[in-house]
């Protein structure tokens, strides 16, 4: 709900705390952790800040991967929105190289995600 408010801030505060909550009950690896790690870098994504998104996509990415979980789908639907944005920059930067990079990368990621969520 915060998330579509666009209040990033009360989000990912009350992500943080729930955060702990479940790593405390559940341990480091459940499936729940997953999916708030997964939120807290779309969050994060949407804010622009792109290297902790990045950090905590890839840790949801384990997780599910670890449990063999479909919904790592997620994972790589946001890792392609955030691989899209470093194309962005890295157009911006003139960076055209960087760009087709991130550009096959981000398709790559979106091409997984509708493979699984088939």
């Amino acid at each position: 709900l915060y998330i579509r408010l666009e209040k990033y801030k009360t989000a990912k505060i009350i992500l943080e705390q729930i955060l702990v909550i479940y790593k405390n009950n559940y341990g480091i690896d459940h499936l729940q952790i997953a999916y708030v790690l997964n939120e807290l870098a779309y969050i994060h994504l949407l804010e622009g800040d792109i290297r902790t998104s990045e950090s905590l996509l890839k840790e949801a990415f384990q997780i599910f991967q670890y449990h063999k979980h479909p919904k790592v789908y997620l994972c790589f639907k946001n890792m392609a929105e955030l691989y899209f944005k470093k194309s962005i920059i890295a157009h911006r930067e003139g960076n055209i190289e960087s760009e087709k990079i991130f550009k096959n990368k981000a398709d790559y990621y979106m091409e997984q995600s509708l493979k699984i969520g088939k």
